[in-house]
């Protein structure tokens, strides 16, 4: 980022810094807080509250094989449909398919998770909800939790971007791009488009995601290992998942995060709520701070900007 960006970030956004300022004191607070509170507990309370999935591997696999093809071959129908958009060259044509895309896949998921639910009865013995909490107190430890995941979040992508911005340096030739549904909160998109997009973003991708990766995956791999590592595990594929290099390490330890809210409370609606209010977050970064997108994958100064790569 140059000195001029740099100014200009200043100058036309003033209340970035002390706002991420603020998130970083008030997170390592929170931080301490939750890490003195387990430290305190005694050894049978500091065990979580979530039912491992005791299925077997052919189901388990089945189950995902299955959602994960959806996103495959949702995958080749809107590469598609964006080939006849790019012969049309309007960008709204990319816009509406990324948001197809995005409500396919996330919609496909949900439906084969929802189809073995219930017609597949017998394989869910183990309740996804092994705590009944109320909608207001799962949003209170969520923004707590949002908070106290926020400074290591923000650091280790710090670090990273470091070490990526040194293997460019030394000639290694690296594809650091936002994901384009960043890309496009950027652009003047339609209305309608935006207003999709933001939906998805803040409800449909935390329901669905947190509903596969915490209340199937990460259930189904702490019947089969220690918990740390299936919170570890399950972090790693909810990174991979999102396809993009710049904020790889960040989504290990935001899933981490959700394992651990989804492990303090018994219910899932915790982790769903963290991670809507971390990517409603990192929503009104994107849409107020005037920075060039091409920069985000490079900026180790402007250390505010490292979170809008992570929906």
């Amino acid at each position: 980022m140059t000195e001029e960006q740099e100014l200009m970030l200043l100058a036309e956004d003033p209340w970035i810094y002390p706002y991420v300022s603020f998130l970083n004191l008030a997170g390592m607070a929170c931080l301490i807080f939750f890490a003195a509170r387990y430290f305190f507990k005694s050894r049978e309370n500091r065990q979580g509250k979530v039912d491992a999935w005791s299925i077997d591997w052919l189901n388990f696999g089945m189950l995902v094989w299955l959602m994960f093809a959806c996103v495959f071959l949702t995958g080749l129908l809107m590469d598609t449909f964006g080939a006849i958009a790019q012969e049309e060259e309007t960008h709204n044509g990319k816009v509406w398919q990324i948001v197809l895309s995005g409500i396919s896949m996330q919609g496909g998921m949900l439906l084969v998770f929802l189809y073995y639910f219930r017609y597949r009865p017998e394989l869910f013995l183990q309740k996804i909800n092994a705590v009944r909490l109320p909608a207001l107190k799962a949003i209170s430890i969520g923004a707590l939790l949002f908070l106290a995941a926020f400074p290591v979040v923000f650091f280790v992508g710090l670090g990273w971007q470091w070490f990526l911005h040194q293997l460019t340096e030394a000639g290694l030739e690296l594809t650091l791009e936002p994901q384009e549904l960043v890309q496009q909160f950027t652009q003047n998109i339609p209305l309608v488009a935006r207003l999709l997009l933001i939906l998805m973003a803040t409800v449909t991708a935390p329901v669905v995601e947190e509903l596969i990766f915490r209340g199937a995956i990460y259930r189904f791999l702490k019947s089969r290992m220690n918990p740390a590592l299936a919170g570890l595990t399950s972090a790693i594929v909810f990174a991979a998942i999102h396809f993009n290099l710049a904020s790889f390490p960040s989504l290990i330890v935001l899933g981490i995060f959700l394992c651990i809210a989804y492990e303090m409370t018994g219910n899932l609606k915790t982790p769903i709520f963290l991670h809507a209010i971390f990517n409603i977050n990192s929503l009104v970064l994107i849409n107020n701070a005037d920075v060039p997108i091409d920069e985000l994958g490079y900026c180790f100064g402007e250390t505010t900007l490292l979170l809008w790569s992570y929906l």
